[in-house]
């Protein structure tokens, strides 16, 4: 989609190779990375597939490419850097007793370069999945897993569920370390992130297992 300042255009990139949901994505340069997800509502596994789209040749189509070193998984935390593409925690799915899915929530963590491919990182802290994604970039480089669930709240339900955790983990590629960075004012889940104006926004999502929040937040990016 674009914007002239008075019309907003619109055009169609070409289909993905799957039908996908809850897959996890970020824009390194004109590349457009696409990480895991599932294929259909009652899938008891997740999809191990890594698509990348050229956004300015996008009439070549997607490229599929090697996946990452780890679990399949679905509903991860992607996140950019000028030329690196990263995959952070989310839910692998198996098959219970009674042929549902079952969820184990994922702290492993990966990095993508288009020469040197994949690299082990270090996990996160706790788990974490489908917090808000992409990852937020600060101004020094670091990537921010907000919130996010760990999955330690998952017996709980309706008001008796407290909200998701509102701590936020910082990762430096320099270092190759994670740090606590604070907490956020808000606990969301499944929420989209988009770079604005030198800050984040982040737009709705889940403060707890089914209640949508309709809150648009900003934040500063020091």
């Amino acid at each position: 989609m674009t914007w002239d300042g008075r019309v907003l255009g619109r055009r169609a990139l070409p289909p993905l190779p799957r039908a996908c949901a809850f897959g996890s994505g970020a824009l390194v340069g004109n590349i457009f990375y696409l990480a895991g997800g599932i294929e259909k509502p009652d899938a008891t596994s997740a999809l191990a597939t890594f698509w990348a789209l050229d956004v300015t040749k996008p009439e070549a189509g997607w490229r599929e490419l090697p996946v990452w070193p780890g679990a399949e998984r679905m509903l991860a935390v992607a996140g950019a850097t000028v030329d690196t593409f990263y995959l952070f925690g989310g839910v692998a799915l198996s098959a219970g007793a009674d042929g549902k899915a079952q969820r184990k929530i994922l702290r492993d963590a990966y990095a993508y370069h288009a020469v040197q491919g994949w690299t082990k990182l270090p996990d996160l802290p706790r788990a974490a999945t489908a917090a808000p994604s992409p990852a937020p970039l600060t101004a020094d480089g670091k990537l921010l897993v907000i919130s996010g669930d760990d999955g330690l709240r998952a017996h709980l339900t309706g008001p008796d569920h407290p909200g998701f955790p509102s701590d936020i983990w910082a990762y430096d590629p320099k270092t190759k370390a994670w740090s606590a960075a604070g907490a956020a004012p808000i606990s969301r889940v499944t929420v989209p992130t988009v770079a604005w104006r030198g800050g984040w926004i982040l737009a709705s999502g889940e403060r707890k297992p089914g209640y949508r929040s309709p809150e648009i937040w900003w934040m500063s990016a020091p």
